[in-house]
């Protein structure tokens, strides 16, 4: 996990946001059991644009471990207050985060706090540096947040751990 800018909303989200949020409130006024899951499959296809422009501040990476996802899964905008408990968050920008599948199951509604705030580490806000370190290929947490950063996502999954090793037999090499 590294530090991400994630930069200024794109051009008329803040519009679609808006109409998003109205059309939300009068589905659940029509449907009181619509869950905000099944109003975001609604409306998916027009948040494909905005997707995409994450895609690109994220370098295609999942925001939690980094993989590039193209060749291998689809891209996830994934909610970093989870849309079940923070409906109001759903078309907030600043709660977006690239995700791929793997981390986003893992994640799914996850959202403990720690001394008060988020246990889950926020890329785009975070250092995760101050939070995580590695020894080689293995991701340990240096605090709290950190700690529950790896559980919560997964970071220490053994694909991931497979895939570090293999970048840095690579990193050897070069330095031999």
């Amino acid at each position: 996990m590294i530090h991400v800018e994630r930069g200024s909303e794109p051009d008329g989200f803040v519009e679609r946001s808006v109409d998003w949020k109205n059309r939300l409130e009068e589905a659940n006024g029509q449907n009181p059991q619509l869950t905000p899951s099944q109003f975001w499959s609604c409306v998916r296809d027009e948040i494909r644009s905005d997707a995409q422009a994450l895609y690109e501040v994220f370098h295609g990476k999942c925001a939690f471990c980094e993989a590039k996802m193209a060749h291998v899964s689809s891209p996830q905008v994934e909610h970093y207050r989870p849309k079940s408990r923070f409906p109001d968050q759903m078309f907030n920008w600043y709660n977006w985060l690239l995700s791929c599948g793997r981390c986003n199951d893992k994640k799914w509604s996850h959202f403990p706090e720690c001394d008060g705030q988020p246990c889950l580490l926020d890329p785009t806000v975070d250092e995760p540096g101050d939070h995580l370190t590695f020894l080689r290929a293995q991701v340990l947490g240096k605090t709290r947040r950190g700690e529950e950063t790896v559980r919560i996502v997964g970071l220490a999954r053994s694909e991931l751990e497979r895939e570090r090793v293999q970048w840095l037999m690579v990193i050897d090499l070069l330095l031999l």
